[in-house]
């Protein structure tokens, strides 16, 4: 489960990989970010500072592109 940046919950079953969202501040739609951009980064701070890193969570606020026309 995660909590948008309006407060808003949304879930999705997955049990075996993670997922990282876009979100849109205008119309609120949430789109999934296909592969994880922190894999490496966590790798190296596993190195670098002696963790072990059970996991993460990255959600990303901006305007999709329908909202972004819709403002010009």
């Amino acid at each position: 489960m995660s909590i948008s940046g309006d407060n808003r919950a949304y879930f999705e079953y997955n049990r075996k990989s993670h997922r990282h969202y876009l979100v849109c501040l205008g119309c609120k739609k949430i789109k999934a970010i296909e592969h994880c951009p922190l894999k490496n980064y966590e790798e190296a701070l596993e190195r670098e500072m002696n963790y072990t890193i059970e996991g993460h969570k990255l959600d990303i606020y901006g305007y999709c592109p329908a909202c972004q026309e819709h403002e010009k």
